[in-house]
């Protein structure tokens, strides 16, 4: 249950950043707050997969400003890494705690399940944050919600 409900959360997630992406590119978006938040959003998830892997990324930005090409690249490297990582793991394996430092070189010990939810919430947030920032600026934003995700798959 939980190994498939992680596959089918991060499915979500992969689709909507790349519906938002296309939606920023479709409204030509060249706000830099925008730009940063999903810079940020795409470049926590990787960082996210790479610590559960054991690569120390610590010493990586975790706001970096990211051109829209680049954005769309860490979006396909982190649905590729994602995909790898859920398909391999087991269910006991979701368990196990991966040590890794965060930016300020502080050390964690934190389960990997815990650190998937992390990503999917950490995710919803700046989503959020993205198309409030779209409203501001007088354009709709995409519906990102995951039930209607869940409903358009049916």
């Amino acid at each position: 249950m939980t190994k498939s409900y992680f596959q089918n959360v991060f499915k979500y997630d992969f689709t909507v950043n790349k519906q938002l992406f296309d939606h920023l590119k479709e409204l030509n978006i060249k706000d830099d707050y925008i730009l940063n938040v999903f810079s940020h959003l795409v470049t926590s998830e990787n960082l996210w997969i790479r610590r559960i892997k054991g690569e120390d990324v610590s010493h990586r930005a975790i706001w970096p400003i990211l051109k829209m090409d680049e954005i769309l690249s860490l979006i396909h490297a982190n649905e590729e890494l994602y995909v790898s990582f859920l398909n391999s793991v087991t269910e006991v394996e979701l368990e196990r705690k991966v040590v890794y430092k965060n930016s300020k070189g502080i050390e964690f010990s934190t389960p990997v399940i815990d650190i998937l939810t992390q990503v999917m919430i950490h995710g919803g947030y700046h989503r959020g944050q993205i198309a409030s920032a779209i409203r501001r600026g007088g354009s709709d934003p995409i519906n990102t919600d995951y039930i209607t995700y869940v409903r358009n798959q049916k």
